[in-house]
Formats: C-alpha cells, sequence, structure tokens
C-alpha cells in the first residue's frame, strides 16, 4: 500500500458523506480523502489533481455518478471506481460503464473497506 491515497468522495447526502468520511478516516487514517458533492465538481476537482480512487453516489443533481463514470471512461482514465447506490437494480448499469466495484447502500463498513483496500496503489 502507498505511503498516501487520494480518495476522491463523491457525495451529495451530508449524513451519507460524513458517515464515509469517518469510516475511511478511522480505517485509512493516511487517506487524502478529497471531497466533491457531484460529478460535474467531481470530474472538475479530478482534472486538476488525480485520484487513487474515486467513490461516488449514484443519484446527485447536476451529473449522477453514472454520467461521471462515462465522463471518466470516456476519457480513456482508469482510475478504480467505486459506485454505490441505495437501488441495487442499477448495479449492472454500473458496472457496464466502468465502474469497478458496485455497493448497496447502507453500506456495510467491512464491505466499504476490503472494497477501498483491494483498489488502492500498492
Amino acid at each position: 500500500m502507498s505511503a498516501v491515497s487520494r480518495i476522491l468522495l463523491v457525495e451529495d447526502d451530508a449524513s451519507a458523506r460524513n458517515f464515509l468520511v469517518a469510516v475511511l478516516a478511522h480505517y485509512i487514517p493516511d487517506a487524502n480523502i478529497i471531497i466533491a458533492t457531484n460529478g460535474e465538481a467531481a470530474l472538475a476537482v479530478h482534472t486538476q489533481t488525480p485520484a487513487d480512487i474515486i467513490i461516488t453516489d449514484y443519484i446527485m443533481p447536476l451529473m449522477s455518478g453514472l454520467d461521471l463514470i462515462i465522463a471518466l471512461r470516456t476519457q480513456q482514465e482508469t482510475t478504480p471506481i467505486v459506485m454505490i447506490s441505495g437501488d441495487y437494480e442499477v448495479w449492472k448499469t454500473a458496472l457496464a460503464a466502468g465502474a469497478t466495484i458496485f455497493l448497496e447502500k447502507p453500506i456495510q463498513t467491512d464491505d466499504l473497506i476490503a472494497a477501498v483496500t483491494s483498489l488502492m496503489p500498492r
């Protein structure tokens, strides 16, 4: 595992975002967690300073997580992406678009940490 991984967390819901940040900060204390509240902001942030891993919600204002994945993959971006959603039915669509891993909300801490650590640069 690298010394510091940059994790871009894209979540519009404040309570979900706060939970995810707390879990990531606790279990991966060396990670640099960057927050965006929609896909459009995430795309801008990632273009300026690429993340090692992106965790994105599915439904958000301005640009959905799915549209973010499509935009990144269209640019040949290979950063691992974890898609999270309360709608399990979208998992096939998310993976087909280029998500690396799909996690259903409510997120289980063990699943999140296992997913993120498996994708971290070595």
